[in-house]
């Protein structure tokens, strides 16, 4: 059966909503397994809702839980225009890393309940933890007004965050960042056997960023 996200969430962009399924029914067949899954479309400026919270619970039926809207890196967005334009997966750029993560262990930080994200997407993401991009509550993610800009982290408005983490959908759940990158289509996170024929077409090409070091210094970056 394919997941269908679109009936749910008629406003995330279709071919947003497809590779984000997809890469939901690849980690599923890895092994990977959650009732929950928050999409990311970072082709949208930050005012725009652009962050999609759905429960899976029943596959055939998903349902939005929530719409809000999610801070990217600075370092995607140099010129402050509210809108990412580059992303990466190079240690103390200040990037977004597009891909699919899963929401890890919480902790308590500088932002208080926080969870920490691994990196599921090689080349695109697995230098996440070395980076220390997590999922936190950041009171410049507004409602309304300007949203300000993380180190790399997908924060969100704390009140949100507090709805969706006593709600139990954010321990464990999969996050899929998407963002206008060509090669993106390309990952691993695509590619598996219950991926549709043109995903797996496109996983031959193996064009992704080119893999990083990791560093130790991320400690301070829980932006």
């Amino acid at each position: 059966m394919t997941l269908d996200l679109t009936a749910a969430a008629p406003r995330l962009d279709p071919a947003v909503a497809r590779r984000a399924a997809v890469a939901y029914t690849c980690a599923a067949e890895r092994g990977t397994r959650t009732d929950h899954l928050l999409v990311a479309d970072m082709s949208q400026p930050s005012t725009a809702p652009r962050l999609f919270a759905f429960d899976l619970s029943d596959p055939a039926h998903p349902t939005l839980i929530e719409r809000t809207r999610v801070a990217h890196g600075a370092g995607s967005d140099p010129a402050k225009t509210g809108r990412p334009v580059r992303f990466g997966n190079v240690p103390e750029s200040g990037e977004t890393s597009l891909g699919l993560y899963r929401v890890a262990e919480p902790y308590i930080g500088v932002h208080g309940k926080s969870y920490r994200l691994d990196g599921l997407t090689r080349g695109f993401n697995d230098t996440a933890r070395s980076r220390a991009v997590v999922l936190h509550p950041a009171p410049y993610v507004r409602d309304d007004g300007p949203v300000g800009r993380s180190l790399g982290c997908p924060a969100i408005n704390p009140q949100d965050f507090r709805r969706l983490d006593n709600a139990g959908v954010l321990e464990g759940a999969l996050v899929w960042v998407d963002g206008p990158v060509a090669s993106l289509a390309a990952s691993a996170s695509l590619g598996c056997s219950s991926a549709p024929s043109q995903e797996r077409a496109c996983h031959k090409d193996d064009s992704t960023w080119p893999s990083t070091q990791t560093t130790t210094w991320g400690v301070a970056w829980a932006g």
